[in-house]
């Protein structure tokens, strides 16, 4: 009957909008289809791009008595890292040597006539023997973030206010010291106001990395190091690896990388997939430089970072950077 048929239509009609509308906002549905993406474009020349040059590198180094075949292998191997890191490297780099003894004063680098720097004639020599000069008859108690502390405390100068601090630790022992990872990170946060201005490397001795115990069982997981060296995004090598040598060129060949490459500061955080760089009109691939990749995405950074200008040879290249805003879409 043609009155029974408009009635369902009108009964199925209803249920649809009751499906539709029960439970949901619709303003809410409606603002959610209509948000546009906001995006970025900019456009930038390679020539002004510039890394880090300065950094001022500090070591703490364990002159406790099971310390003695570690140290000669320093010693023996810092050539590596001196040449491999400061010579080819082309930064204005300066050094510090101080022991986990807590009164101990520094042994190089932080007083105008122990200066160790880029400019240093047989810098290597004098880094040796800051090292030899350490022996092993230290405070059988080794600390780390004391002595720091206390050394970047009384002698100020060392650091330099345009300049990355990188931290490099030497031990076979856990800290033994008061000063905890928390009130050591607030000190660097204090001395260098973004804890992106340091990197710090521990090369140790554990038990959970394999190494023969020395001052009993200690494990790096879990460790006021561990705490130290994840947020301040550095890297930890294993003491006990031969040749020792090998480890330095990777804490050097890090640490080059980490300050010298060129970069590009993001205003926004970008989502990630959308980010794009091209040249010319020609898209630049993104990834590993053993990948072939130009660039990498710097998260903690929130930056572009270039393995190499190669694509761009001229003086007056330029590069665009696009992405959509995360933040807009977190919104």
């Amino acid at each position: 009957m043609p009155g029974e048929s408009e009635a369902v239509k009108t009964f199925a009609l209803l249920v649809l909008l009751a499906a539709f509308g029960c439970g949901r906002n619709t303003d809410f549905l409606y603002r959610l289809q209509d948000i546009p993406l906001q995006t970025f474009s900019g456009i930038h020349k390679l020539k002004e791009l510039q890394g880090e040059t300065k950094v001022d590198i500090l070591w703490t180094v364990d002159n406790s008595g099971s310390m003695g075949n570690y140290q000669q292998e320093l010693i023996d191997n810092s050539d590596v890292f001196i040449r491999d890191f400061v010579t080819s490297g082309g930064l204005e780099w300066k050094m510090g040597v101080i022991s986990s003894s807590i009164m101990e004063p520094p042994y190089i680098g932080f007083t105008n006539s122990t200066l160790l720097t880029h400019q240093t004639p047989n810098g290597i020599d004098l880094f040796k023997d800051a090292i030899r000069r350490l022996g092993i008859a230290g405070d059988m108690t080794e600390q780390f973030f004391g002595p720091i502390e206390a050394q970047l405390t009384a002698f100020p100068n060392f650091l330099r206010r345009d300049a990355v601090l990188a931290l490099i630790i030497i031990t076979d022992a856990p800290d033994q010291g008061r000063v905890k990872a928390a009130a050591f990170l607030n000190l660097l946060k204090k001395l260098k106001g973004d804890l992106r201005r340091v990197v710090t490397y521990g090369v140790f001795a554990s038990t959970d990395f394999g190494c023969q115990k020395t001052d009993g069982r200690w494990d790096y997981a879990g460790s006021d190091y561990e705490k130290v060296i994840d947020a301040t995004k550095g890297k930890k090598f294993k003491l006990c690896d031969t040749p020792f040598g090998k480890n330095l060129s990777e804490l050097g060949t890090d640490l080059v990388a980490r300050i010298k490459r060129p970069f590009i500061q993001l205003k926004d955080r970008p989502v990630i997939s959308s980010l794009r760089v091209t040249h010319k009109g020609k898209d630049q691939p993104g990834g590993p430089k053993e990948s072939e990749g130009v660039w990498i995405y710097d998260f903690d950074m929130n930056r572009v970072v270039f393995h190499t200008l190669d694509f761009a040879p001229g003086d007056n290249e330029e590069v665009t950077i696009e992405y959509v805003v995360a933040d807009e879409i977190v919104r």
